[in-house]
């Protein structure tokens, strides 16, 4: 007879959203990352009682967040990149967003049965605050995208470029994509609000004298025609149906240069929709919390390119994250 764990384990994985929260809150992976610390010592430093601390620290030794030596409690590798403040690749705000949506999700069974999201259109509303709070959360996720696009793309011995990053939010692509090159241009498509966090974001890396940004709807801003070398779409098309993902490829096309790229990042299925977990599972929260919102497989995005203009198509799978980039030319 087979153990009850996998179930229990998923029912109770709200759990982890809040312990990793408080790990964060408490700056658990801060103190740890000075050096390993005991019970007591982390209850001092965190300020927090001895009773809190052993729970807090059980908790994440389960979630394999932290490791343990004799007496004494370490940060993972996974950790130590993630999930200390200051650090480059931090994903603390990211992960406290997540616990902040979970009485959304006790909905989820409604919007099933129903079929309609729980906020229809609200978020997608460029007065939310909502967007303020993910942009700059959710930033570090495209590190490793955009690196992995940059070396592709050969982005670093290019003798110049100029791309436009497509609802780019805090600019990451621009970020990573300019310190490369010093002789590259980067333009962002956001709401102005979120434009402003992007020059923000940008300015921290230096490279803000060659950012550029023009405000408003993406569906909406006309483009220059031949205008750009590369032209990315990140974390963009999950969120549209098809026929409005077909007219951006159409309208991205008439912007690129005869010989330019269009960079589609997102998650994105095989044909038959297997894969990663958390890639399985996003399309639950399109469900949630879009009206037209989908993980959309890979023959979608051929054939709506191939309308759009694009004759060549390639994906290419990331091996650190389920994200799969699709250059389309």
């Amino acid at each position: 007879m087979p153990s009850p764990e996998l179930i229990l384990r998923h029912a109770y994985g709200y759990w982890a959203s809040a312990i990793l929260a408080a790990g964060i809150k408490q700056d658990v992976f801060g103190h740890l990352e000075s050096g390993p610390l005991t019970v007591d010592e982390l209850a001092g430093r965190a300020s927090i009682s001895r009773r809190s601390a052993q729970a807090l620290l059980d908790a994440l030794l389960g979630l394999e967040l932290i490791r343990k030596q004799s007496e004494r409690y370490a940060n993972s590798n996974d950790a130590s990149i993630y999930l200390v403040p200051g650090k480059p690749d931090y994903l603390g705000g990211y992960a406290n967003m997540i616990l902040a949506t979970w009485r959304d999700w006790e909905r989820f069974p409604d919007a099933v049965a129903s079929g309609k999201p729980l906020h229809m259109q609200e978020n997608y509303n460029p007065n939310n605050r909502f967007w303020e709070e993910l942009v700059p959360a959710i930033a570090p996720l495209a590190f490793i995208p955009a690196r992995a696009t940059a070396e592709r793309l050969k982005i670093a011995s290019r003798p110049s470029f100029h791309a436009l990053d497509i609802a780019g939010g805090a600019g990451a692509y621009t970020a990573i994509w300019l310190g490369l090159n010093a002789h590259g241009r980067c333009t962002q498509i956001d709401w102005p609000n979120v434009n402003v966090i992007a020059k923000r974001y940008v300015a921290t890396f230096g490279v803000a004298d060659r950012f550029d940004t023009i405000d408003g709807d993406m569906e909406q801003v006309e483009l220059a025609s031949a205008c750009y070398d590369i032209v990315i779409y990140s974390s963009v098309a999950h969120g549209l149906p098809a026929d409005r993902n077909i007219a951006m490829f159409k309208k991205i096309r008439s912007a690129l240069k005869p010989d330019g790229v269009l960079v589609i990042v997102g998650l994105i299925p095989n044909d038959d929709r297997t894969g990663s977990p958390l890639l399985l599972m996003f399309n639950a929260n399109m469900l949630l919390n879009t009206e037209h919102g989908s993980t959309h497989v890979r023959s979608r995005y051929t054939d709506w390119l191939h309308e759009a203009g694009f004759s060549k198509v390639d994906f290419e799978a990331l091996s650190e994250m389920p994200f799969t980039v699709v250059y389309a030319s």
